[in-house]
C-alpha cells in the first residue's frame, strides 16, 4: 500500500494500491501548499 502524503505541511492526501508501501509526496489542497508547488514550476521552467 502506499500513501500520499502533502510534502509541505504532511497531510494525508490519499492512498494507492501498490505491492511494496511507498510514499509518494504532493501538494495538498491547501491554498499555500498549492502556491509553493506553482512558485516551483515556474522556477524550474
Amino acid at each position: 500500500m502506499g500513501l500520499i502524503v502533502c510534502q509541505y505541511c504532511g497531510a494525508w492526501i490519499d492512498e494507492v494500491e501498490t505491492e511494496k508501501v511507498t510514499v509518494l509526496y504532493g501538494a495538498c489542497r491547501d491554498e499555500s501548499c498549492r502556491s509553493k508547488t506553482r512558485r516551483e514550476e515556474m522556477n524550474d521552467g
